[in-house]
């Protein structure tokens, strides 16, 4: 049997304005200086991006939003994710 081969990133969700001022959320992944590069994910709405996060992470409340200080960063944390995590978040292509 082999490991899942895991990746130590910075996830960073952003609060953007959408061009009616309806908020979209952005998913970016930072990766270590020597690793692999990750797409960010724009996403219409907090639903989605909701959905998406407990499709990758079925049993966990990891990804929390803070709405409610206001400002544009809303979630960032360092997390282990798998590469099927991270195709099923919409980061790896």
């Amino acid at each position: 049997m082999t490991a899942t081969a895991h990746h130590t990133i910075r996830l960073v969700v952003q609060r953007v304005q959408g061009g009616s001022s309806v908020s979209a959320y952005r998913l970016i992944a930072y990766p270590p200086p020597e690793g692999k590069t990750f797409w960010p994910v724009d996403f219409s709405s907090r639903d989605q991006l909701i959905e998406c996060r407990r499709a990758a992470f079925p049993a966990s409340d990891s990804l929390v939003l803070d709405e409610d200080h206001g400002g544009h960063i809303i979630f960032v944390r360092e997390v282990q994710l798998s590469s099927a995590q991270l195709s099923m978040l919409g980061l790896l292509r």
